[in-house]
């Protein structure tokens, strides 16, 4: 009788049915990807099955509930509570662009303002292209956020209500921030 070789990767239907989430979630909002990818790292860092690594990945999902509930929130809500907006197609259809960088956008806006980048950036990429070096910069700083809170969030209850509730505050100013952006736009 033969022995079968040993197994090295096993995983649960559950674990690939997230990961295949995310596939969708970065086909939608490529934006999303540097967040997403430090997700799967925590998590193949997690499978190790040690207490620190579950406490990181539990740390982890934590912040990213608390970072994206009131950009998800303002998703949803300000078109009913707004009648500007009508049915609220035209604000999700704007909204929706920048809803995986709102983490990152008071970060980002903050550096620009006190390093005055945006001349700099003009200068090297051009006028054309600004727009998309800002919204990556913004993508890959919402990584670094979550990253920082996460590590913040470390393996005790106490830190990681404070780095939720960070996550959260820097999501609502961000998404505050977008949303006086996105008004003034579009003229409403």
């Amino acid at each position: 009788m033969t022995e079968s070789p040993p197994r090295r990767f096993r995983a649960a239907i559950g674990e690939l049915m997230g990961l295949v989430a995310l596939a969708a979630l970065a086909c939608v909002w490529p934006a999303l990807i540097p967040t997403e990818t430090l997700a799967v790292l925590v998590w193949v860092t997690s499978r190790g099955g040690s207490e620190a690594a579950r406490a990181r990945f539990t740390s982890l999902a934590m912040v990213l509930a608390a970072t994206y509930l009131f950009p998800l929130a303002n998703f949803w809500l300000v078109p009913m509570l707004d009648p500007a907006w009508g049915d609220g197609e035209g604000w999700r259809r704007t909204w929706s662009g920048y809803f995986p960088i709102i983490p990152g956008i008071l970060p980002t806006f903050l550096v620009e303002v006190f390093t005055n980048s945006n001349v700099f950036l003009r200068r090297i990429v051009g006028p054309r292209w600004v727009d998309l070096v800002q919204f990556t910069i913004a993508s890959l700083m919402t990584a670094a956020v979550i990253y920082a809170l996460t590590l913040l969030a470390g393996r005790s209850r106490g830190r990681r209500i404070i780095a939720a509730t960070l996550g959260f505050l820097n999501s609502a100013a961000g998404s505050l921030v977008m949303n006086v952006l996105v008004i003034a736009a579009a003229g409403v």
